[in-house]
């Protein structure tokens, strides 16, 4: 498996490639995490991996009232706008209510 930036190049087996783009983040309750995706992305897989809730927006911010709450121990799949027009996003911010190891792990489903 080849790392560049966080993009994720694998051997699926007989020469055929997937790439895939993903992050794990520990983290530190309170202490906001702002993910510049190395794509333009339109739907993300957030896991929330901690023993408290995360907040999730798909734009920089720090008011948990513009993000969308992930229950602990779970995963949202989260996305833009889809319809006729194609809106895209690099960014990714993550509150997070507890202190972890494992953290949030963010992953570019669409881009």
């Amino acid at each position: 498996m080849q790392e560049e930036k966080n993009k994720w190049i694998v051997d699926g087996g007989g020469g055929y490639k997937m790439n895939f783009v993903a992050k794990r983040f520990q983290t530190t309750a309170g202490s906001k995490i702002t993910y510049n995706v190395p794509v333009n992305g339109q739907k993300f897989l957030i896991k929330n991996l901690t023993d408290g809730d995360v907040y999730v927006s798909l734009k920089e911010t720090e008011n948990k009232e513009e993000c969308l709450l992930i229950p602990a121990d779970t995963a949202q799949i989260v996305q833009v706008y889809d319809g006729p027009l194609i809106f895209e996003t690099n960014v990714v911010t993550v509150i997070p209510e507890a202190t972890s190891e494992k953290g949030v792990e963010v992953q570019c489903l669409k881009w």
